[in-house]
This record gives C-alpha cells, sequence and structure tokens, in this order.
C-alpha cells in the first residue's frame, strides 16, 4: 500500500514542485535542503539520476535522518523515472 503522498507524486509531472511534495521529506529536511540552494524537486531528482543508488543515499542522509523515509524517497524517485524518464 502507498501513501496518498506518494501517489500524488507519481502521477503528476515535477516541474517546480517544493521538495516536500516528495514522500519521505517533511518541513524540517525542506529547511536543510534550501541551505544548500536546493528548493524543488527536480533538482533532486537530478542528483538520483547522477548518483547510483549508494551514493544517493548517502547524499540524502545528513537531510533525512530516519532511514524509511529515505527509502521512501528513492522508490518514489525511481517509480518516477520508470513511468516518466525512462
Amino acid at each position: 500500500m502507498t501513501s496518498r503522498k506518494y501517489g500524488i507524486f507519481i502521477n503528476q509531472p515535477i516541474s517546480h514542485r517544493p521538495v516536500t511534495t516528495l514522500p519521505g521529506i517533511w518541513f524540517a529536511a525542506q529547511l536543510k535542503f534550501k541551505e544548500i540552494g536546493v528548493e524543488h524537486a527536480h533538482q533532486i531528482l537530478g542528483m538520483f539520476l547522477y548518483y547510483d543508488t549508494t551514493k544517493f543515499m548517502e547524499w540524502l542522509a545528513p537531510f533525512v535522518y530516519r532511514y524509511p523515509d529515505r527509502v521512501a524517497y528513492f522508490n518514489a524517485l525511481d517509480e518516477y523515472c520508470r513511468q516518466y524518464v525512462l
């Protein structure tokens, strides 16, 4: 079963949506991303496409502390890419 947030993310174009539209990303993580100039989901999608799985999860860890949230985030980006990118 997937969350409502996951379903919305997967079924709509990323465009300029904020990072909080991604499953597993909440307000605290949004503030941390903003400190490095990342405010939109498409910026993180770029990092997802650039890094391999391990490096991406390592890059994400300082922003999203809980591992289950990082996995949700990764899975959402992976599914999004399967539908729209690949």
